[in-house]
């Protein structure tokens, strides 16, 4: 049960529904929920229901994919940090802990609109995607090269690294052939307990304005847009806030039985 309502978003949803999120229906503006309209109608008349689950899956996708990026980038700047002839190795440390004292939304919101203003040629939608993606990964990957790094030096004084090292292994082919395989643990953990930080973030700047762009909101911007009418329609507000809470509290209890199952 705990995936269904994931497994709903990422697989049924693209298949049935996506053409229907935004179908425009005048005569049916602003209707109250029923058994034809779960959670009832917008001011263009759109089903309000599967506006929520659009949302909840672009908000799955932004967060997935600066996840990935973020993660990326971590494990790469982590690897090369662990190489004495890179200054990195001098540096790294600082710069996360610089870091990690700036406030991580007040700076990833600097960043989005920084990045829009770097593709302001490209296209509206592809512009809200790319600098939020780029956003939340670059305020996010010190952590995980952290890690990293300090699970590779580790992994330096092992007996097999050594004569790997004596065989003429190059640092990248290490990388390749052992460093990988004992980090993607740390990664794939790591990556299930963000997932629910990275989903909030997004939302956080949809909610602000400066995330994905209409007709395609994710849930932030459907909580955004719910909260102007708020007094007036409660449930344009409550539907995609409870969505959001929803999905966060499921990747939580799919982190602990995932934590269960390696430990």
């Amino acid at each position: 049960m705990n995936a269904l309502l994931v497994i709903l978003i990422f697989i049924v949803y693209p298949i049935f529904f996506f053409s229907r999120s935004n179908l425009v229906n005048v005569n049916e503006i602003s209707l109250t929920p029923s058994l034809t309209y779960i959670a009832g109608t917008d001011s263009l008349g759109r089903d309000f229901f599967l506006r929520c689950i659009q949302g909840a899956y672009l908000s799955l996708v932004m967060a997935i994919l600066g996840l990935l990026l973020s993660h990326i980038i971590g494990f790469i700047i982590g690897s090369l940090a662990t190489f004495k002839k890179f200054k990195i190795n001098f540096w790294l440390p600082r710069l996360i802990d610089l870091f990690d004292a700036l406030p991580s939304y007040l700076v990833v919101c600097v960043l989005a609109i920084c990045w829009q203003q770097v593709f302001v040629n490209f296209g509206v939608l592809s512009k809200s995607i790319l600098s939020l993606i780029l956003s939340m990964a670059m305020v996010s990957w010190m952590s995980i090269a952290r890690i990293v790094r300090l699970e590779i030096l580790q992994l330096l004084d092992q007996e097999y690294i050594l004569n790997a090292k004596i065989m003429g292994a190059n640092f990248i082919q290490l990388i390749k052939s052992h460093f990988y395989k004992y980090t993607i643990k740390i990664l794939v953990i790591s990556m299930v307990q963000k997932l629910p930080h990275f989903i909030l973030m997004e939302s956080f700047l949809s909610y602000l304005g400066i995330g994905i762009v209409p007709p395609y909101l994710s849930l932030g911007g459907l909580i955004a847009e719910g909260w102007r009418y708020a007094y007036l329609r409660p449930i344009l507000f409550l539907v995609p806030s409870m969505f959001l809470v929803l999905i966060s509290l499921q990747f939580k209890l799919i982190l602990s039985r995932f934590n269960r199952l390696l430990s």
